[in-house]
């Protein structure tokens, strides 16, 4: 499993609109990753099914949930800088 870059991911204003009911919701968040052997970004479409504090500064999260083509993913993401790192879950 690598790990890909997030470059470009959802606000925390976003991310917290998303959160609290992702079952039967249809909207998902967009995060613009970069391949670990890319040069350039891609789109992923996923649905946040938990979200946790990574420490206590309020920007640092720790994610999970399901990419558009139903696969399990894992994320480490700061809501600040908007970037972070992002791993499909085999």
């Amino acid at each position: 499993m690598s790990e890909d870059t997030i470059i470009n991911g959802p606000s925390k204003s976003d991310l917290f609109t998303e959160f609290p009911l992702p079952v039967n919701r249809k909207k998902r968040l967009i995060f613009h990753v970069v391949p670990k052997n890319g040069n350039h970004s891609i789109e992923v479409h996923g649905l946040v099914m938990s979200m946790e504090m990574e420490d206590g500064s309020g920007e640092s999260w720790n994610i999970s949930g399901y990419t558009g083509n139903n696969k399990r993913f894992k994320a480490y993401y700061r809501t600040n800088r908007r970037t972070g790192v992002y791993q499909i879950i085999d």
